[in-house]
């Protein structure tokens, strides 16, 4: 099977998307790497890459990408330590069951607690049966675990961190800074609909607002073309309206925050004379 390749890109909390993460845009290599970040991040210690070269693949692995220890703590609070043997497979088709023979190989001279493969997709129904089957044929002295993407995406909601650290794509949604963007331009439109509708009930504009206001009248319509800006229709206006405050919501305001907020809009006094 062929593995799934990508190049990683300089990582900005701007880029953060809203939505399911997906790491097809990681190079096997860089998966790795998310992988030890990611049992770092959920408390494992000891924690070794064992890459074992400077090169992009890992043939001195000798069978698992990773090992760790997990610390479990029994009812009566005594510790004890389970060692982890990881590996971590990111390929862009199910993971066939060949794919598991070094490990499990690996396993039975280390003696590890848990056998892990950890795949950025999903294992194949043959490599399922293959474990099941393996299992109990051979009784190992170790547990046979697999973490598949939905397990991935659960675990990476718990440690949002690493979605910048390691710039996943997450797919369908948009970008942070996009949603932010149409956050701040419905702002401007709703606000500059709420003033001039005050300055129709005015009349007289030139005595009726700050100069503060008049310039961020001035520049809003330096920024928008003149058929985004008031007036509207009724049904415009309440629909931009909406918009600004699915935009708030999504930006992590409340929705009873924003019905306070939405009814403040409507008062403009504080931005007239």
């Amino acid at each position: 099977m062929e593995e799934s390749r990508g190049c990683g890109r300089v990582p900005s909390p701007a880029d953060r998307q809203i939505g399911k993460v997906s790491f097809d845009d990681l190079s096997p290599t860089e998966f790795e790497q998310f992988c030890f970040d990611l049992l770092r991040r959920a408390g494992y210690v000891n924690v070794d890459w064992r890459k074992g070269t400077s090169l992009a693949a890992s043939p001195a692995d000798q069978g698992r990408d990773i090992e760790a220890v997990l610390e479990r703590s029994d009812l009566d609070e005594f510790r004890h330590h389970e060692r982890w043997n990881v590996d971590a497979k990111h390929y862009s088709k199910g993971v066939p069951p060949q794919s598991f023979v070094s490990l499990t190989t690996w396993s039975w001279s280390t003696r590890p607690d848990v056998a892990l493969i950890v795949t950025s997709g999903f294992l194949s129904n043959p490599a399922k049966t293959w474990i099941q089957d393996y299992i109990e044929s051979n009784r190992p002295p170790f547990r046979i675990r697999y973490w598949e993407r939905p397990t991935l995406q659960a675990l990476v909601e718990k440690f949002p961190d690493l979605i910048d650290r390691h710039n996943l794509i997450i797919e369908p949604a948009r970008r942070h800074n996009e949603i932010e963007q149409a956050r701040r331009m419905y702002e401007d439109i709703v606000w500059y609909e709420r003033i001039q509708r005050s300055l129709d009930w005015v009349g007289d504009p030139s005595t009726a607002v700050s100069v503060q206001t008049q310039q961020r009248l001035d520049a809003i319509e330096q920024r928008y073309p003149r058929s985004q800006l008031y007036p509207w229709s009724d049904r415009a206006g309440d629909l931009n309206r909406g918009r600004l405050s699915a935009l708030r919501w999504v930006m992590g305001e409340e929705w009873r925050d924003l019905g306070e907020k939405s009814a403040s809009d409507e008062d403009g006094e504080d931005e007239l004379d």
